[in-house]
């Protein structure tokens, strides 16, 4: 009862401040305020698994540059490094990221491969004009020769060789024609086994659409996947996003939309959400939520 009364009298005295010196109430509700921002939350590494091929100065850079994007949209710093540190962060190599790796290696692969394929059909349909002009200009020729009452014994030689350099070319060229599909059938397939790698990594991302997890029941981070710097970033800022207590939105460009992307531009609605969660709050409501827990 001492305390329910005690803070009754707090309260009512506030109330005559605020009605008897209402020129000052800016500054009395400025003093009397707070944020749940106002201190910044802790946070640490924690586990950080070799597999992903980091070293621990990258990651934590990474982790300075995904905070300090809240901390410059807020004002000032929302999250400090700290040894002592609950929220933790991990990165956790599991079924999902090698998956991406088999992916990311594949599709490298066929780029490669894509390329020098597009090179040797570029090639081979230069050759072939340059052939089939060859060939047009003998047979033209032959037929000028024949119309003209035959070819002489010397020129005949001639035309024999010619004919006979002209069909190995070809025969060249059929050969190489028949390569090139071959390795495009080739190239198929393995787009086609990508595709399949494709649909599992889906299938298994059903359950946990993102790059990254915060669990505030045990306040962690766990960041699954790290093959591009931007969207590591944006998923490091995401998951920091929601252990500050924001929501998804559902603007795409927006970093606390719930898909990834390389996005690092605070949005609109980010600053909402930002801005919900680090609103000033007069102290007395910080004194009702301390006497309801006490009592």
């Amino acid at each position: 009862m001492k305390t329910l009364k005690t803070f009754s009298i707090t309260v009512f005295a506030v109330g005559i401040i605020f009605i008897v010196a209402a020129r000052f109430r800016t500054e009395i509700i400025k003093v009397l305020s707070y944020s749940e921002c106002d201190t910044p939350i802790s946070y640490k590494l924690g586990e950080l698994d070799p597999k992903f091929g980091l070293t621990k100065e990258s990651v934590m850079t990474s982790i300075q540059d995904a905070t300090g994007i809240w901390g410059k949209a807020y004002g000032k710093p929302l999250f400090v490094n700290s040894p002592k540190a609950v929220l933790t962060i991990n990165f956790v190599y599991d079924e999902r990221s090698a998956l991406n790796t088999q992916i990311d290696q594949m599709q490298d692969q066929l780029d490669q491969k894509n390329g020098t394929l597009k090179e040797q059909i570029n090639s081979y349909e230069s050759d072939l004009a340059v052939f089939e002009k060859k060939l047009a200009n003998f047979n033209a020729r032959v037929d000028q020769i024949n119309r003209s009452g035959g070819a002489t014994p010397n020129e005949y030689k001639k035309l024999i060789a010619e004919q006979n350099e002209i069909n190995t070319e070809g025969e060249t060229l059929n050969i190489r024609a028949r390569q090139l599909n071959l390795a495009t059938n080739d190239f198929n397939s393995k787009v086609s086994d990508l595709n399949q790698n494709v649909t599992q990594f889906n299938e298994t991302l059903t359950q946990k659409p993102e790059e990254g997890l915060y669990n505030g029941n045990d306040n962690t981070i766990t960041i699954y996947f790290a093959s591009n710097h931007g969207e590591l970033i944006h998923t490091l800022a995401h998951e920091f996003g929601h252990a500050l207590g924001m929501l998804h939105t559902d603007d795409a460009q927006s970093i606390m939309y719930p898909s990834t992307t390389s996005s690092l531009s605070v949005t609109t609605q980010d600053k909402q959400e930002l801005g919900n969660v680090c609103r000033d709050q007069l102290f007395p409501v910080l004194w009702l939520k301390k006497f309801a827990i006490s009592t």
